[in-house]
């Protein structure tokens, strides 16, 4: 066989051992939770499919996503600096998914860590890229009225 059918076997092979859609075939799931927000980690090589409105996509090579969600009603009236706040002063606990639940809301803040080539087909990017892509994102409420600080 020629290097290029070579190279494209293994592609192929590579890409079928290791699919993921959403929650589902070879990725590695973790949740956590705190009084405020409920995180789910997602870890997943070779071919990953999201149909999450915040992460709609399809990426070949190496995907990480964290997502967080509001745990309860009154979670929308906290500050989102604290409930960001809470999420990274390691207050998070780690949780069986029977406990995660699901939840039905949308999430409020995401991180996304991928490498390989993408296709972004969410309502946040459209389009291709390759390479190496890290993405953090808040989405603030259409309510919001206000001025928003970020430090890092």
């Amino acid at each position: 066989m020629d290097k290029a059918r070579k190279l494209t076997v293994f592609i192929g092979i590579w890409i079928l051992n290791g699919c993921a859609i959403n929650e589902t075939g070879v990725v590695k799931l973790r949740y956590f939770a705190n009084d405020s927000v409920c995180m789910i980690s997602k870890e997943s090589w070779g071919a990953y499919l999201s149909t999450d409105s915040t992460n709609a996509g399809l990426t070949l090579g190496h995907a990480e996503v964290i997502q967080f969600y509001p745990k309860h009603n009154h979670s929308l009236k906290l500050g989102l600096d604290e409930i960001l706040k809470k999420a990274q002063d390691d207050q998070l606990i780690e949780i069986r998914e029977t406990e995660w639940g699901n939840p039905d809301k949308e999430a409020i803040a995401w991180i996304s860590n991928k490498q390989g080539l993408m296709l972004h087909t969410n309502q946040f990017r459209l389009g291709f890229s390759m390479g190496i892509e890290k993405r953090h994102a808040i989405r603030l409420p259409r309510e919001f009225n206000g001025i928003f600080t970020f430090r890092s």
